[in-house]
């Protein structure tokens, strides 16, 4: 495991058929069903990184900052 967690976005794109990755350190060529279980993994892993930051905090998910107040849209129209 990596000491240090990246924190620049990495690039990727679709070329000849494949996903090419590429980032500080990192290069790699993916098949689309790699790429795509990729993809669900690292939505899901994320997902579980987020409610463990929120805990290690002792803050409730969806209970911070950016969270969008729960507005009525019908209430501001009249």
């Amino acid at each position: 495991m990596v000491d240090k967690p990246l924190t620049d976005p990495l690039i990727v794109c679709a070329s000849e058929g494949k996903v090419l990755v590429e980032g500080p350190g990192i290069a790699t060529t993916l098949g689309v069903e790699c790429a795509s279980n990729l993809s669900d993994d690292l939505l899901a892993a994320s997902s579980d990184a987020r409610l463990q930051q929120h805990a290690a905090i002792g803050q409730a998910p969806n209970s911070g900052p950016s969270e969008s107040p729960n507005v009525d849209r019908q209430q501001n129209h009249h």
